[in-house]
């Protein structure tokens, strides 16, 4: 999962430095924050839905959302501006982990509303056979669903 958060990072800094000339100091805050919106977080999108989100994924992923508006906006590490004060500037109303929170709840609803015997059914249940493994069993992607 962090490997998987982290190609999605890289690729995603990558759009946003490609369109880096779109996010320039003369346009409006509004309008940067929608070419965020559609060409850079759509590309970190790709795939969440299967993500399981553990409190070190959640903190990777708000980290980079509060990287893109820092660089957004043009504030320095230098200056010590909080997070908050960051979304208070540019008045973002939807993060980006709420987002990806509601796609993947989207796709549990229509698996859930799908045939019975479906592969994406038999995968959701998914008994495996035999003893389970020492330790404690890791965070799956149905309890992320009961959070």
């Amino acid at each position: 999962m962090k490997k998987e958060i982290a190609i999605r990072t890289e690729k995603t800094r990558a759009k946003f430095w490609k369109h880096k000339e779109l996010l320039g100091r003369n346009i409006n805050i509004d309008t940067k924050k929608r070419i965020l919106q559609c060409y850079v977080f759509s590309v970190f999108n790709y795939g969440c839905q299967t993500w399981t989100f553990t409190k070190s994924a959640k903190d990777k992923i708000k980290s980079f959302e509060m990287w893109c508006y820092r660089r957004d906006l043009g504030i320095s590490w230098k200056e010590h501006k909080t997070n908050k004060e960051v979304l208070e500037a540019t008045d973002v109303t939807e993060k980006l982990l709420d987002q990806l929170i509601e796609r993947k709840l989207r796709l549990t609803g229509h698996v859930i509303r799908g045939s019975w015997g479906h592969l994406l059914h038999l995968a959701l249940e998914g008994g495996n056979e035999g003893r389970r493994g020492r330790g404690r069993p890791k965070r799956s992607w149905t309890d992320d669903i009961k959070q």
